[in-house]
């Protein structure tokens, strides 16, 4: 995993500093290229190699293009033998830009990994931008009066532009974990959406985005059954050193952690404990390590009402970039932090499994409210607490359920994924996200996917029949969420306070019709880290 930073045409851009800003996204090397009014700038993460050739900005023709790509294309090798390309380090970058030398729009489908990347031809003055079909890996753009600036992170591109709210982009963002279309929460900095191909022509300062579908390779559609698609899955995003797994205790997590034994590279498993009886689930995760006599270090990280102090919110989210949108981030980052503690670099987590296969309790019911489901807390309320006028939600009716949930509620747990595992160089894998497991969930519909709507994410289920009891299989699903009522306290509410004596009557008050009390300790919660967040940016 790494980070890059590129700008087009503004000499007064600080290449160097920006660099500097996202050192935690690829904190092994960085490298620079200046050319034809481009600065370009890439920190690398080395999971695959330390060697010099697997370093970027890549190019084999310095005066022809190059390359900044920041994730992992796993069947890299089944393309180079399709398209005839002989490559000499072994490496995905390396056959990534032989690939996009063929039809950039023919070639992007086919990639099943997790990335975005800028391919700038020097030549041509053009550049393609991409992002990985389900949104794994981010990337953002500003394109302003015949200027170009492309990062992998916020921070580079608001800082330099000196940018301002996007005050409707942030309410979404505040409340629902994520922003419509391309908004970011600055204004003039937009980020390339999930599935997205993006071509800028600098000669006449023209730009035009296209929407891709993946294609599936034709061996993949030949596999029958569930269980080898999903093991093919999760071995392709094996990386060739030491790395752990977030383990819920859950049906997705126990799934990959049963495929994951079977290689000796897992060293360490990661849990969540919370010092709180009814939401707790280290009664399940340690049936399972028993259960399976697993025998990689199991750490455990415990978390109480004392991780949601003030200080410790603060020294969580220091320079982060983006605010949370849930307290489950500070559970992430605390268990990131702890696999950097023990010198990994890659963790594999269960993303996915629930949009692709059904697994909320909404996928149960005959019709659904997508913003009740969406907003965590009301976006309504965040919008007069926080002074903006005229928010409009979007129009959740617009879209299928299917695309609702993949393309707009998954970004949440994206987001989380990514911005707490690279805080602390992190590369976070997700193989429910693969291409022939997205292939195989289509094949399904609602019905089967829920026996005709009594039970959440049976395909699932079965796989487990016969190994664990049907108390673990069948328990109701428990998300990763935290008890605030009775952690978040009055040293929130004095974070609140200080910006506005007001803030607090004005939540209540507005919370009175919801007639939902823990909306309050949301609010307070989400409100309180945002103006931490502000002041360690």
């Amino acid at each position: 995993m790494c980070g890059f930073v590129c700008s087009y045409n503004d000499n007064s851009f600080q290449l160097t500093n920006s660099l500097n800003l996202i050192s935690h996204r690829g904190p092994d090397s960085s490298k620079t290229l200046i050319k034809n009014n481009w600065q370009i700038g890439f920190n690398r993460l080395s999971i695959v190699g330390n060697q010099e050739d697997f370093d970027q900005p890549y190019t084999e023709n310095s005066n022809e293009d190059c390359l900044v790509f920041n994730g992992e294309i796993y069947n890299f090798k089944e393309l180079a033998d399709e398209y005839d390309i002989k490559s000499s380090k072994i490496s995905d970058t390396e056959v990534l830009y032989k690939l996009l030398k063929f039809n950039i729009k023919e070639i992007i489908p086919k990639l099943d990994g997790i990335f975005a990347f800028a391919y700038i031809n020097f030549r041509r003055n053009e550049v393609f931008l991409a992002r990985d079909f389900f949104g794994v890996k981010p990337a953002y753009y500003s394109f302003l009066n015949g200027k170009l600036y492309i990062s992998s992170e916020l921070r580079p591109l608001s800082s330099h532009l000196n940018s301002s709210y996007n005050s409707q982009a942030l309410v979404e963002y505040l409340s629902y974990g994520t922003t419509w279309n391309s908004d970011t929460i600055y204004k003039s900095i937009n980020k390339i959406n999930a599935g997205e191909i993006i071509h800028f022509n600098l000669k006449n300062n023209k730009r035009n985005q296209y929407s891709f579908d993946l294609i599936v390779n034709k061996t993949l559609k030949a596999k029958k059954t569930y269980s080898e698609i999903f093991s093919n899955s999760v071995k392709s995003q094996i990386p060739d050193l030491p790395f752990g797994i977030l383990f819920s205790g859950g049906i997705d997590s126990t799934l990959i952690l049963l495929e994951l034994m079977k290689n000796k590279k897992l060293t360490s498993i990661f849990s969540i404990t919370l010092d709180d009886i009814e939401m707790n689930e280290k009664y399940w995760q340690d049936l399972v390590i028993k259960t399976f006599n697993i025998k990689s270090n199991y750490y455990e990280v415990k978390t109480n009402n004392n991780d949601f102090t003030p200080e410790n919110i603060y020294h969580s989210l220091y320079q982060l970039d983006l605010p949370i949108t849930h307290p489950n981030f500070l559970g992430a980052l605390a268990i990131a932090e702890k696999a950097k503690f023990y010198g990994l670099k890659v963790l594999i987590s269960g993303e996915g499994a629930d949009e692709l296969f059904c697994g909320y309790r909404w996928h149960l019911q005959d019709s659904i409210n997508m913003e009740n489901i969406l907003g965590y807390v009301p976006s309504s309320i965040i919008a007069k607490v926080l002074g903006i006028q005229n928010f409009n939600p979007p129009k959740f009716t617009e879209m299928s359920m299917d695309e609702f949930f993949i393309k707009y509620y998954l970004q949440r747990w994206l987001t989380r994924a990514d911005l707490t595992g690279m805080k602390h160089s992190i590369e976070n894998r997700v193989p429910f996200l693969s291409n022939s497991l997205y292939e195989f969930s289509r094949s399904f519909s609602l019905d089967q996917k829920t026996a005709n709507k009594t039970i959440t994410k049976i395909q699932l289920k079965k796989m487990l029949a016969g190994s664990l009891s049907n108390d673990f299989i069948y328990r109701r699903k428990r998300g990763f969420d935290y008890p605030l009522n009775s952690w978040v306290d009055g040293s929130l509410e004095k974070i609140i306070s200080s910006r506005s004596n007001e803030m607090i009557n004005d939540i209540k008050t507005l919370l009175i019709p919801h007639q939902n009390s823990y909306f309050y300790s949301r609010i307070i919660f989400i409100l309180s880290s945002f103006f931490l967040w502000e002041k360690g940016l």
